[in-house]
């Protein structure tokens, strides 16, 4: 009798383990999942910027918008076809998503929403440098969740996301570093996601932690390198003026292409024009004159700038790679001038 009790509760223990296990496994990502989002969004870096660019639709509003409504249609068919293609492979495992799971998926969803939320933030308002450093964060925080319920190798993976998010965020490095590691950790560390979560399936610290340390270098050196090979040094070879050669027409006989060098201490008259609601100019305002700090080479070709600029020794970076900080302004009231504001703030080409 004791025998026939004994070998039911093994039997019940055995059910209640396999219960556990199998709602357990219930809660994950697919592996077409981390594909999916991944190559999504690495294609979304690459392609929408280059597609919807200044040159192609100089107005400010009509870019932002058109940029929103193909970033968000890409990633609305992605998230139409993983859920299609998870309930798929649910089926034929005969599983179903249990209650967490679809939890957790509606949190995804409020990350990658609350990503496109924050972009059209930052075009409208400033702040872009963080925006690849706050997507990585918060689709980190999406992996992290997932891992807290399922696989702990996700909770790795999430938090080096995160850590890298941060890191980005805090450095601020170059546009370009920040836009290849952005496209290599979607493009090449979703995908190897896909492939190490399935290989820990049982908790070891040390093969997890070499398998993130892996993941890392998955992620950073594809975008070191491509950094490296995108840089551009084919103004290297061109023709190199001085600001006096240039002035005396040596650019009409030299050729179609030239890098002008402006000496330090050359003067650059800036233009700026002011609009808003409160605020209208009355006339149109005087260039103010700035000085060039140290020498600045240009790219030139058939007389017309072509947006890339090299300081003193540095790199060749794009002009349009600079930085509006510690922004002031400060409004006064007196009889002899009347109301009046003052406008401060630091432009940085480099940092």
């Amino acid at each position: 009798m004791n025998l026939n009790s004994q070998s039911s509760g093994s039997a019940q223990l055995q059910a209640i383990q396999a219960m556990l296990s199998s709602g357990h496994a219930s809660i994950r990502l697919e592996r077409h999942t981390f594909m999916i989002w991944g190559m999504t969004a690495a294609a979304l870096i690459l392609v929408v910027p280059r597609l919807i660019s200044l040159e192609s639709f100089p107005d400010h509003s009509e870019r932002l918008w058109l940029q929103t409504l193909v970033i968000s249609m890409a990633l609305l068919v992605a998230g139409v076809v993983d859920a299609r293609w998870t309930a798929r492979a649910r089926r034929r495992r005969d599983e179903s998503l249990s209650f967490i799971q679809r939890q957790i998926t509606k949190l995804w969803w409020l990350l990658i929403a609350l990503v496109v939320v924050i972009d059209i933030g930052m075009s409208l308002y400033g702040g872009g440098y963080f925006f690849y450093g706050i997507a990585l964060v918060l689709t980190g925080i999406g992996i992290y969740v997932h891992g807290l319920f399922s696989r702990q190798m996700l909770t790795w993976g999430g938090a080096l996301q995160i850590l890298l998010g941060l890191t980005m965020i805090a450095t601020s490095p170059d546009m370009t570093v920040q836009e290849w590691v952005a496209v290599s950790d979607f493009g090449i560390g979703f995908p190897a996601f896909a492939l190490m979560v399935d290989r820990t399936q049982q908790r070891n610290p040390v093969r997890e932690l070499s398998l993130s340390l892996l993941w890392l270098s998955l992620v950073l050196i594809p975008a070191f390198v491509m950094v490296m090979l995108f840089q551009t040094h084919q103004y290297d070879d061109w023709p190199k003026l001085t600001w006096d050669a240039y002035v005396d027409g040596a650019m009409s006989t030299g050729g179609d292409t030239a890098v002008v060098t402006l000496p330090a201490g050359s003067l650059v008259p800036v233009s700026l024009a002011i609009t808003g609601d409160l605020l209208v100019p009355v006339e149109q305002p005087q260039p103010l004159m700035m000085m060039t700090t140290k020498p600045v080479d240009l790219a030139l070709e058939q007389g017309e700038l072509q947006g890339m600029t090299r300081f003193g020794e540095g790199d060749w970076r794009s002009g349009y790679d600079y930085r509006i900080e510690r922004w002031e302004a400060k409004g006064s009231l007196s009889p002899s001038r009347g109301a009046s504001l003052d406008v401060r703030f630091n432009l940085c080409f480099e940092r």
